[in-house]
Parts: C-alpha cells; structure tokens; sequence
C-alpha cells in the first residue's frame, strides 16, 4: 500500500510538472516557431516575455550546454517540436520526481542501498533526456544518409523535366515523406521568409551531420555560383551517393564475420560442446565407476 501511494505521488507530481514548466510557462514566441521552425529559438523569442522554464534553463545551464542541446535538437529534427528550454525543464522534472520517490522511500525503510539510490539515480535521470535526443538524433542522421541518393534521383529527373531546383524540391516535399524531406520544407520555408539559396542550403548542412548531404550541398552551391547545369551536377551526385552507399554496405558485411566471432565463441560453442560432449562424457564415467573396485 505504500509503495501504491508513492507511485501514484510519483506520476502526479510528473504530470503536473510537465504541465506546468512545459505548456503554461512556455514563451508564447517559441510556442509560433512550431509552424515556421525556420529560425532559432534566438531569432524568435522575445526578451521581454521569458517563461518560468527559461528564465530557470538559462540558471541551471552554462551557454556552451544550450548551444550543445540546440545542435543536438537540430540533429535530432526538433522532436515533438521541443527547444532548449523544454528538455531543461524535462530534466529539473524527472531529476525531481525520482528524488521525491526515491526519497519518500528511504524515508519510509531505510537503508543503505536506498540511500545510495536517493544520491546516484536522480543524478542518472537528470541525464536521461541528453541520451534520449542523441539516440534519437544518431537514428535521423543514419536515414538521412540512407535517404539522400533516391532523394537526389527524384530531383535529378524533376530538373531534367524542366523544373527548375526550388520547383523541383517543392514537387518532392509535396509527394515523399522523411527526415530528409522535413530536412528540405524546412529549406523551403527559410527561402519563402527571404533567405537567399545559398544561405537557405548552408543552414541544410549546418543542421545535419550526414557528410554525404555536406557534398551534396557544396556542389549545389558551387553549381549555383559558377552557372553550371543543375542538373548535371545532381546526376553526377546521384551516381557518387550510390556508389558510396554500396561501399558502405559492402564494408558492414565484410565486419559481420568479426563481430560474430566472439557470440559464437562464448555462447553457441559451449552450448554445442555440452550437448555433443556431455552425454559421451556421463557414459565414461559410468563405465569408469563400474570398472573401478
């Protein structure tokens, strides 16, 4: 029955945590930058109206961290339409509320193990949302990478139909679904509020750590500034993508026999030597008992 209470004072006081750090005390700028999410949250929010989560990120995270945390939402698409400020204030929650059970536990039996929970597993919680976003940010940047050659194939024959590059990523957007492809309406988007090509596809890589999008990007904008046929460059890019994309299938299945090494050496071979061995090795000592006086 206490650990019923507890459990249920440990969802109440999460629930009404999130609710009030993340949706009523939500700067109302930040809350527009969900339909535009063209601009950092620097370039939208206002100094004069700050929430409560804010004003406690800004006191509980050095600038370098926000900077870290921007970078990392940028990568991981801005999940849940999150900023800095938000996953701060998810931090302070789960920190608080595990502290709150945990506490409320070791208060009720103490002990030593428990103890140690209440200083090692609120510092762990604290934490759980940075691995969360690289995790999920690892994932976005793998399937932009695999997304990038048939995205470009479909670019490639939009341009050579007779459209011109913008009108051929909006033709995309409008018919494919993705990382990438949220990756390009946003793309789209920074142009439609004034930001010129150039600028627009710089901001593309800077949000991406997919190397191969950072090529891709370079030769858009070396084609763009020297007038030279989009698509040409997009086909030759499109054959590139797919060649390194092979290559790096390639290289993953010559590891799979290394990596397997040691699973079968720990796990299937001593499993296999039980079964093949073990019955042999009970009649061997059955015979050896009954020779022996």
């Amino acid at each position: 029955m206490v650990y019923l209470i507890i459990f249920s004072l440990f969802i109440t006081f999460t629930a009404l945590g999130y609710y009030f750090f993340y949706n009523l005390f939500k700067p109302k700028e930040l809350k527009k930058a969900r339909a535009i999410k063209g601009k950092s949250d620097e370039e939208i929010k206002s100094k004069k109206e700050l929430g409560i989560a804010t004003k406690i990120g800004k006191f509980i995270a050095p600038k370098r961290y926000s900077q870290y945390l921007r970078r990392q939402l940028d990568y991981a698409g801005i999940p849940r339409d999150l900023d800095v400020n938000s996953i701060l204030s998810l931090k302070i929650i789960i920190a608080g509320a595990c502290l709150l059970f945990f506490l409320i536990t070791f208060i009720t039996t103490p002990s030593k193990g428990r103890l140690l929970m209440v200083l090692i597993i609120p510092l762990a919680a604290f934490f759980l949302p940075d691995f969360w976003l690289m995790n999920k940010a690892e994932k976005r940047q793998k399937q932009i990478s695999l997304d990038l050659p048939d995205t470009i194939d479909l670019l490639t024959v939009s341009v050579e139909a007779g459209l011109s590059l913008d009108a051929a990523i909006k033709k995309l957007i409008d018919n494919a679904v993705g990382p990438l492809i949220d990756e390009l309406s946003r793309l789209n988007k920074e142009m439609r509020l004034g930001l010129s090509r150039r600028q627009a596809f710089h901001n593309l890589a800077d949000r991406t750590r997919a190397p191969e999008l950072g090529y891709f990007v370079m030769s858009i904008m070396q084609a763009d500034t020297y007038g030279i046929s989009i698509g040409k460059v997009l086909r030759e890019q499109s054959r590139a993508m797919k060649l390194k994309r092979r290559q790096k299938a390639e290289e993953i299945a010559m590891k799979t026999p290394v990596k397997i090494i040691f699973p079968l050496l720990l796990c299937i071979f001593p499993a296999l030597l039980i079964i093949i061995i073990g019955p042999a090795g009970i009649r061997i000592a059955e015979t050896f008992s009954k020779i022996s006086p």
